[in-house]
């Protein structure tokens, strides 16, 4: 992850290609996130069903959204 926070996912190597930015929202490993995907669990709210990433999934949603909608001049 440092090598890509740091934009040098391509440094040394012969090629023109440009690491594109990334998000500032990254998902940790969780138990909990990998069972929202359980479709058949009885779950209510979205911090249940995705644990300690429910917030940064609504973040990383809204980032998502912001460099697919940019503001219209």
């Amino acid at each position: 992850m440092d090598t890509l926070r740091q934009g040098r996912l391509f440094a040394g190597k012969k090629t023109e290609l440009r690491q594109p930015p990334l998000f500032n929202s990254h998902i940790k490993e969780a138990t909990a996130t990998a069972r929202g995907a359980e479709f058949t669990a009885r779950i209510y709210s979205l911090k249940d069903k995705y644990g300690p990433n429910a917030d940064t999934l609504v973040n990383l949603t809204k980032e998502i959204l912001e460099k697919c909608n940019p503001p219209k001049s």
